[in-house]
């Protein structure tokens, strides 16, 4: 029968029949799409709602990182200030050390000098300089300077006890560190 038809009313046919089958397939797809919004908008709404909750938490948990890590840097800070102190107070003080050659001089004995010096943990040989009236003086200085606790060695030159009076001196005390 379609072979009875003219031509231009084939054509129209044929036009009309493509525009209902794109009509068909759109409306089809358009209610498929509605009807997926409408099972998808829970889900939406509760991953959008999670996100923001789950963002919080994260903006909350860098501030507590990073007042954690300013803690922690003061914390170490003061732990190694802390240690600075433990190590300066288990050190002898050297005005320790200038007391105890100076309480030892006694009668007969003048110090000009006394020279300390201290490498990070241990202490330098020190240098006694001064005036004795006689060699029994500086015998008896030498031999209290030998009395001291952490008094490894005291070296006497002999040229010092060249002269009977006024002898002057220079006397070079070695410490013991570990007994300090």
């Amino acid at each position: 029968m379609t072979n009875l038809l003219p031509p231009s009313a084939k054509k129209q046919i044929v036009f009309e029949y493509w525009v209902r089958v794109c009509s068909a397939w759109i409306i089809l797809w358009s209610v498929m799409l509605l009807i997926s919004a409408f099972v998808l908008w829970p889900t939406y709404i509760l991953i959008v709602s999670s996100s923001e909750a789950y963002a919080d938490s994260v903006t909350e948990a860098s501030e507590r990182t990073a007042e954690y890590e300013s803690i922690s840097r003061t914390l170490t800070q003061a732990t190694q200030q802390a240690q600075t102190i433990i190590v300066n107070e288990r050190q002898t003080k050297l005005s320790t050390i200038f007391t105890d050659v100076r309480n030892v001089a006694g009668q007969g004995v003048d110090l000009f000098a006394v020279s300390i010096n201290r490498k990070t943990d241990e202490i330098d040989p020190i240098q006694v300089q001064g005036v004795a009236l006689d060699r029994q003086s500086l015998a008896q200085f030498k031999d209290r300077l030998e009395t001291i606790e952490y008094v490894a060695t005291v070296n006497l030159p002999i040229e010092n006890l060249a002269s009977n009076e006024d002898i002057d001196f220079n006397i070079s005390v070695i410490i013991n560190n570990d007994a300090l």
